[in-house]
């Protein structure tokens, strides 16, 4: 996506807060976001963040959010960070470290 292709009446957020919930796939497809999200609104500052568990699916997920079990690793991406990673995160700690925009969850493959 080209800037010049954005309607000049858009609202462009100064920050933007995205976390995902899911597995592999997940932080597969968040992998390239910040890349791509830079080009599209480089004056956005981005927040990325993933709750990872392997093979999980929705139900799961929705599990360890109700009762606030620690998933086996945490990403976040910033600007000045790039990719972090920390193991064992409650959803509850993460949800509670960004003022999230944007929560994703993602189910498992079939």
């Amino acid at each position: 996506i080209m800037s010049d292709t954005i309607p000049s009446d858009t609202i462009i957020p100064d920050t933007l807060c995205v976390l995902a919930i899911g597995n592999s796939f997940t932080v597969d497809a968040m992998a390239m976001l910040p890349f791509v999200m830079q080009q599209v609104s480089p004056q956005t500052y981005f927040v990325l963040g993933i709750l990872y568990r392997g093979g999980a699916s929705l139900q799961s997920h929705l599990a360890y959010v109700t009762n606030d079990w620690t998933y086996s690793m945490y990403y976040r991406w910033t600007v000045e960070t790039g990719w972090t990673q920390t193991r064992y995160k409650a959803p509850l700690e993460a949800l509670d470290e960004e003022p999230w925009d944007c929560d994703l969850a993602a189910r498992q493959s079939v």
